[in-house]
């Protein structure tokens, strides 16, 4: 098939895959699989970016080293950051991540110090050792952060582009890559992401890109050779403070026991240049001694109808 004219499916189509991998055929795939993953790299050619040598990033990691000193004669032990060798990926001891099977390790760097940290979700009080680390030489990366796709648009009457749709499909694919991993979760539920990377890996890319859940600016680097970069400094920092910032999902309501819950029964645009009361969208955080409902603003107007569910 011509690569330049090869396209997805459907706006769903990384959700199709992801469903058949984990409850269809996995190691022997589909021909739809098959289709999905060479429609990918072809729409990749738009999405390469090159990590330049030299370029520092961050890698944290949950815990402390301990060093010792000698004072007046009495041997005095002291917290600090783990040594260089802890501060890289061991084949022996990798499990599975977004975009590692386990057993097979690649280097996951950030972009920020602050999203290296919050990549290990410290609880407060907790200590975090953070590398600096640079990048030995040139590397290209699929860069999946690019596309940011409005879910609204995939329940709106009017049909989306091809290129809507190529949006959508990579919009969904960086979110698969960003969702941060849960200390419960199954290692299967890594699976579509892994076959992603191995997909990358074998076409001759060095690693992926993609944005991180905490916070706005922040992004996240895997390379599958660890040897790509090395740490050139380390320090202990203590979790003083956690702020989350929310958005509102779902809401029901309880009417004579019943469980009521808002459905989208139309979606229009907005008049050009409103905003909410006149002002600034709001926004939300959540500290120890507070919390505020949230409420956020759309950029189109949504016609709510309650609906009994049950």
């Amino acid at each position: 098939m011509n690569a330049s004219k090869q396209k997805f499916s459907s706006p769903d189509a990384f959700r199709d895959f992801e469903h058949s991998v984990l409850h269809e055929l996995r190691y022997v795939r589909a021909a739809a699989t098959d289709n999905f993953l060479a429609t990918v790299l072809a729409t990749s050619r738009t999405r390469n970016i090159e990590l330049k040598a030299g370029r520092s990033l961050w890698r944290a990691q949950l815990g402390n080293g301990w060093f010792a000193e000698e004072q007046g004669g009495i041997r005095i032990d002291f917290r600090g950051a783990h040594w260089p060798e802890r501060m890289k990926p061991v084949a022996e001891k990798a499990a599975d991540g977004r975009v590692n099977p386990r057993g097979i390790i690649c280097l996951y760097l950030s972009t920020r110090l602050e999203t290296a940290v919050l990549e290990m979700r410290p609880l407060i009080g907790s200590y975090v050792s953070v590398a600096q680390f640079q990048v030995r030489k040139n590397a290209r990366l699929i860069d999946c952060s690019r596309d940011q796709f409005d879910p609204l648009a995939r329940i709106s009457q009017k049909p989306l582009t091809s290129k809507a749709v190529e949006k959508a499909v990579w919009s969904d694919v960086n979110r698969a890559f960003s969702k941060p991993a849960a200390r419960g979760d199954d290692s299967l539920d890594y699976v579509p992401t892994q076959i992603l990377a191995e997909t990358f890996k074998n076409n001759g890319f060095d690693g992926i890109a993609y944005k991180s859940s905490y916070g706005e600016h922040g992004f996240n680097v895997a390379l599958f050779d660890v040897a790509g970069a090395d740490p050139i400094n380390c320090a202990l920092y203590r979790v003083d403070d956690v702020v989350v910032q929310t958005s509102q999902h779902d809401q029901y309501f309880i009417e004579n026991g019943q469980v009521i819950r808002n459905v989208v029964t139309d979606v229009r645009p907005l008049p050009k240049g409103w905003t909410p009361s006149g002002g600034p969208p709001p926004t939300v955080r959540i500290s120890a001694d507070s919390q505020t409902q949230p409420k956020p603003p759309g950029e189109r107007s949504v016609v709510l109808a309650k609906k009994r569910r049950r």
